[in-house]
């Protein structure tokens, strides 16, 4: 009995999301842009937190998730305990280069430039090898300051599209949030 738990855990862990080895395999890749001082951002680790598990734990699909933190401000230490506060089952890394002769204080790393994230929080997905969606993780936050039950799961509504083989437009929202400087 212990040998098959053993045996079900082992495939559980090799089918997970975030196994980095089957990153070449994937069906999609979730990138967000997120910061731990931004309030917008922490209320979106919800929303996060529920994709991922609904999608890789759930639905047991291969869909990457990965987050970047373009801050000056921001060390491992604090990114860390961010994803332990907010429970976020994802790799998250800075992406801020510090030697940028943008300003005194660096400027946006290379994934931040790469995607042109302009806010945190702000998602792309990429399938087939191309952005499908960026923008808004829902429609919660349409201005600053002002929340509101979400009517629109943007992440979720691109990811169902993707598992069952519906066809993608490629979608762009304007992400509302914490501004990345530049």
């Amino acid at each position: 009995m212990l040998f098959r738990i053993l045996i079900l855990l082992l495939t559980l862990c090799l089918l997970s999301c975030e196994d980095s080895s089957k990153k070449n395999d994937t069906l999609a890749t979730v990138t967000v842009f997120i910061k731990e001082n931004c309030s917008v951002s922490e209320y979106m680790c919800l929303p996060l937190r529920n994709a991922y598990h609904y999608f890789c734990d759930t639905l047991q699909q291969n869909i990457y998730f990965q987050g970047f933190v373009p801050s000056p401000i921001s060390t491992d230490s604090t990114i860390a305990q961010f994803k332990q506060e907010y429970s976020i089952p994802f790799s998250i890394e800075r992406d801020w280069d510090d030697n940028s002769a943008q300003s005194q204080i660096g400027g946006p790393g290379v994934q931040t430039l790469s995607f042109g994230a302009t806010v945190t929080p702000e998602i792309f997905i990429e399938f087939n090898e191309q952005i499908v969606y960026s923008g808004m993780i829902d429609n919660s936050y349409m201005t600053i300051g002002q929340w509101s039950e979400p009517t629109e799961n943007y992440l979720h509504e691109i990811l169902m599209k993707i598992i069952n083989n519906e066809p993608i437009i490629n979608t762009q929202t304007t992400a509302i949030g914490c501004i990345i400087n530049n």
